[in-house]
Parts: C-alpha cells; structure tokens; sequence
C-alpha cells in the first residue's frame, strides 16, 4: 500500500511538473521583440504576448523609441510597455513624449496618444507614480507642467490639453484602479463635461470595473494574431 501511495505521488508531482512547463512554453514569446513590436495587428497589439515578453524587454524596447527608422512602430512600442506592466517604463515613456517637440509626424502623434493609456495600465500593477500622472492629466493644463510641446495639425498650445485629456479617459479606464474609477465617475456626473466625451467617460468606467474584476488577461481576451 505504501509503494502504491509513493507511485501515486511521483506520479502527481510528474503531472505538476508537465503542466508548469506546458504553462511556460505558452506564456514564452514566440518571436523576437523587434520583429513582434514592427508587425502590423488588425485589432492592435495582443496583450498576452506582449506581457510574456516581461520586465527585461523594458529597456531594448525604450531604446526603439530612439529609432527613426521604426517610427512606424512607435505606436506599438509604447503600447507594448504598457502592455508589460513595469514601473520601470513610467519615466522613459514620459520622458519621450517630452523629446516630441515642434512639428511632429503623423505616426509620433499616435504614440504619444498612447503613453497614457500605457501608463494607466502600468498604474493597474499598483505603481504610485503611474497613478499619479493619470491623474493629474484630467487638469487640461496639465501638459504644461509635464513640459509637453508638440505641434500635429490643429492640435498645439491649449489643444495639447484637450486631446491628451482624451487619451487619460481611457488610461483612467485600463487603471483598473478604485481612485481613477471615482474621477471617471465624478467627470461622468459633471453637466460642464463635452457631450462628445460622455461616451468615452461611459466606455472607460466600464472598462475599469472590467479591469479590476476580471484582470488584463480576460478583458483583452479576444486579440487575433496579426
């Protein structure tokens, strides 16, 4: 009886064994990270595969953000460090919508609509600084004291504020967290808010209670492969 017990266990520790190796070879990318950061997503980037590529992706990736050559990609490159959730990553993305200054491209416009949303969902793992900067974009001034300066078609000077304003909705919304769902709510419930906004006020208080009920995992669930 004794042998049979001892049988039984190996062979659960085996299947234990099996299943966590299953489990890394899954979550494992399954490309390098430059040729995963400059493809093309018809329903943009899928956050399993960018979150597997961990904390030490952090630094080739801010490096790319350096990269004329892949300013194409810029967009999914800042997403992909949201997406990877460490702090480390709060600063370099502030940092280089800062370096966006003047005229800037189409494509470097659309990163810089992305680094809050990446910074809320960095905010999502708890970090303070990360929370504190979605939270200080709901002042249209804000963008002022961060030291941003770009020019993209209309959007220059106090419009800066207005379209940055827009991208911390949603960054408020990934959060996940219990204070960015109260300023979602208090925006949502203020008669001075832009009736062109109210959707998107909608959409991200949803967005946020779907955060931190069901996790990052399960609500961006349903990303096809490029």
């Amino acid at each position: 009886m004794a042998v049979l017990r001892s049988s039984r266990v190996c062979c659960l520790l085996s299947l234990l064994v099996s299943l966590a190796s299953i489990r890394t070879l899954a979550q494992a990318p399954s490309v390098d990270l430059r040729t995963f950061v400059t493809s093309t997503y018809a329903h943009g980037l899928p956050y399993v595969d960018a979150h597997a590529y961990g904390p030490d992706a952090v630094p080739p990736l801010v490096a790319m953000l350096d990269d004329r050559s892949i300013e194409t990609y810029w967009a999914n490159i800042v997403v992909a460090l949201g997406f990877i959730e460490d702090a480390s990553a709060v600063r370099p993305l502030m940092d280089f919508m800062r370096r966006q200054t003047g005229p800037i491209s189409s494509d470097a416009f659309r990163a810089i609509l992305s680094v809050l949303p990446a910074v809320g969902q960095i905010a999502y793992r708890g970090d303070p600084t990360a929370l504190q900067i979605i939270t200080d974009f709901t002042s249209p001034v804000a963008y002022r004291s961060y030291g941003i300066d770009f020019v993209y078609s209309r959007y220059h000077d106090d419009a800066i504020g207005e379209v940055l304003g827009r991208a911390d909705i949603m960054a408020l919304g990934v959060s996940g967290r219990p204070e960015a769902l109260a300023l979602l709510k208090q925006m949502s419930g203020d008669p001075a808010l832009r009736p062109a906004w109210k959707s998107e006020v909608t959409n991200a208080i949803d967005v946020n209670v779907k955060m931190s009920t069901l996790g990052p995992e399960r609500v961006f669930a349903k990303e096809p492969s490029p």
